[in-house]
């Protein structure tokens, strides 16, 4: 599963859930992978803010206010 979208994590996230409530998968290790998921998710919202913070900025300097 690719995971480059918030709501591609989220349904891993839902998946590993789903799987620990069946006991297809041992609670610790599903608690180790919904950390690592999380983890993810911060840096994929981190990249996504950086990336709307930059766009702004180049738009910005290419059409400053004028006084």
């Amino acid at each position: 599963m690719r995971l480059d979208t918030a709501d591609s994590i989220r349904l891993e996230m839902a998946r590993v859930y789903r799987d620990a409530r069946a006991r297809k998968l041992d609670s610790q290790e599903a608690s180790r992978l919904v950390y690592m998921l999380g983890e993810i998710r911060k840096a994929y919202e981190t990249t996504v803010i950086e990336r709307r913070l930059k766009s702004l900025e180049e738009e910005h300097e290419g059409n400053p206010r004028k006084a």
